[in-house]
Order: structure tokens, then C-alpha cells, then sequence
């Protein structure tokens, strides 16, 4: 997944970072969650195009997913 999916976002320009998440279950597959982190919604737009709510998927991750979520969720970081 890292290979696959991660180099997409940080060679994107004005992406901040990001991660993957990963919980195994007890049947033997595994809940993976990627956060990303931006500097702009132009910056989300470069990367995911105009429909930054539907997610994006790179061919290579085809053989690992079982379901997908295809919405976003959009969130601003504040501190």
C-alpha cells in the first residue's frame, strides 16, 4: 500500500503529509485508513481533481481491497 498509494500524495506540491492507518481483524483482513494533509484545497484539487469528495485509487491497490469507501471527509485542522 505504501508503494502503491503514498508516493501519490507527497509528490503532490502542497501536500503536508501523510499516513496510513491499519487494523487487523480476527477473519484475516484488515481495515486500512489513509489521512493526508494539505495546504489548500488547490492543493487537494492537483492531487484528487475536480471531485475532491470521491476518493481516488491507483491501479497497483486493486489486489489488495475488498470494499472501499468512495466518499471523503473533509475536515480543517485547527490548533
Amino acid at each position: 500500500m505504501d508503494r502503491a498509494g503514498m508516493s501519490g500524495y507527497r509528490e503532490t506540491p502542497g501536500n503536508l503529509g501523510a499516513y496510513i492507518m491499519s487494523r487487523d481483524h480476527e477473519d484475516g483482513r484488515s481495515t486500512i485508513v489513509t489521512v493526508s494533509y494539505w495546504e489548500s484545497f488547490d492543493a487537494i484539487r492537483a492531487f484528487a481533481g475536480d471531485e475532491i469528495d470521491r476518493a481516488r485509487f491507483e491501479p497497483e491497490e486493486e489486489q489488495y481491497l475488498v470494499d472501499r469507501e468512495w466518499i471523503v471527509t473533509h475536515f480543517t485542522v485547527g490548533a
